[in-house]
């Protein structure tokens, strides 16, 4: 402050009136200490540019930059606090549904896999039936055309048995692909909700 005033008086110093009224300012030209007269309001405008001057070499002040730099820690830090049980129930939820998704996922395997193995059956017991049914009119002996009667009832019993649990694992098979599908999606849906809550979290670090 003491300099900007002595560069102020300084300035000050310097001006002399004319005869016109004019405000100038003398300035050494040469070795003859002769001066040049410059008009008021540049050699203003030069003093205000050695002030501005002053004040950009001046060093910013350690304490005040630290106590920003402080304040802009406790800030995040208050931030990441309100956050961190968002997060952490976001991250459970997202774990029991991944559970839930799973299971799913094996049900519908195991549906699969006991259909695959109906249809195998079935496919067995009708060329066993094929078999029993091209037997009978050749079979002349009354024992044997009635075991092969008792036999292809059997046979038509059990395949209509395992029609029936085809066509209800048929249904089974449709309903849990649809929910494998649900399951996944709420899965996908907590994921992408904790992705934005970590970005988040970033963009204000």
């Amino acid at each position: 402050m003491n300099s900007h005033c002595s560069e102020a008086r300084a300035c000050g110093e310097t001006k002399r009136r004319t005869g016109l009224g004019g405000e100038l300012h003398a300035f050494p030209t040469g070795d003859d200490g002769g001066g040049q007269a410059i008009p008021g309001d540049v050699h203003r405008g030069a003093c205000h540019v050695q002030q501005r001057v002053h004040a950009q070499q001046t060093p910013a002040d350690p304490v005040a930059a630290l106590l920003v730099e402080v304040r802009e820690l406790r800030i995040a830090m208050e931030r990441l606090a309100s956050a961190t049980p968002r997060m952490q129930l976001l991250t459970s939820r997202l774990t029991i549904q991944e559970e839930r998704a799973n299971r799913a996922s094996r049900d519908l395997e195991g549906v699969r896999s006991e259909l695959e193995n109906i249809r195998t059956e079935i496919q067995a017991l009708r060329m066993q039936a094929k078999m029993v049914e091209d037997s009978l009119p050749r079979e002349a002996e009354p024992r044997q055309r009635e075991e092969l009667e008792r036999q292809k009832h059997m046979l038509a019993t059990r395949l209509e048995t395992l029609a029936a649990r085809e066509q209800f694992l048929r249904n089974r098979e449709a309903e849990a692909i649809g929910i494998v599908g649900q399951e996944q999606a709420r899965w996908q849906e907590l994921s992408s909700r904790l992705d934005e809550l970590e970005r988040a979290l970033e963009g204000r670090k």
